[in-house]
């Protein structure tokens, strides 16, 4: 799935204006790596629910550091992590 920026970000002087983000493209380690990275995390009791693991598992899809995720603008973040929310607890 395609999510094009309202707000492009920059990093590391690459600019994305858009995430292709292939969630499809995911398995089971991907997530366990998410869920990994998101260890220590209070938020993290039911992974799929957390904000910091659906920006996780969206920076593994789309093939981008995390920060890239991170930088996003507030209505882009909620938009890429509903989306990979959606994914995760089998919504369409």
């Amino acid at each position: 799935m395609k999510i094009t920026l309202a707000k492009p970000v920059t990093y590391k002087e690459q600019e994305y204006k858009e995430l292709d983000i292939d969630l499809d493209g995911l398995n089971g380690i991907d997530l366990m790596k998410a869920n990994a990275a998101q260890r220590g995390n209070p938020d993290n009791v039911v992974p799929a629910l957390s904000m910091g693991y659906q920006a996780q598992v969206a920076a593994f899809a789309a093939n981008v550091p995390i920060e890239v995720i991170h930088q996003l603008c507030a209505p882009d973040f909620v938009k890429v992590t509903i989306e990979v929310q959606n994914f995760l607890l089998g919504r369409d």
